[in-house]
């Protein structure tokens, strides 16, 4: 019913966009990574216009301008069957529950070693 009575608009930028990556919205990158990012967007305005309105930009945006950037090679364990957040060292358990993601508690901590993570996400409060 959408679509008949709100069709899909059409993304003029769609042809000009080159290969479409997705990931992690959280992650950490280094200095020359984000310095080589914010030139890409300054000379690539039309780069903005075409992630606007569009759907998880959030979780393509920079992943498609680094992995068309050739760094690709020195992304951590990219090319392992890990998800999104390991290979960002981010500890997100979306498996365990009850609430997903589910609320990390001190019995977690093991799991997050063993996962070789820096960060641990949705944490209990104190």
């Amino acid at each position: 019913m959408q679509y008949i009575f709100i069709p899909p608009k059409i993304n003029k930028w769609y042809d000009a966009l080159p290969k479409l990556y997705k990931g992690a919205q959280w992650f950490c990158i280094s200095r020359q990574l984000c310095n080589y990012i914010l030139e890409f967007v300054d000379k690539n305005e039309w780069y903005k216009d075409a992630f606007r309105k569009a759907f998880c930009s959030d979780e393509s945006f920079f992943q498609t301008i680094v992995m068309n950037s050739g760094s690709k090679s020195v992304l951590y364990k990219y090319n392992t069957d890990l998800d999104d957040n390991a290979m960002a060292l981010r500890y997100i358990d979306w498996y365990s529950g009850p609430q997903y993601p589910k609320i990390l508690t001190e019995d977690d901590l093991v799991n997050i070693i063993n996962e070789d993570c820096i960060l641990a996400e949705n944490l209990m409060e104190i």
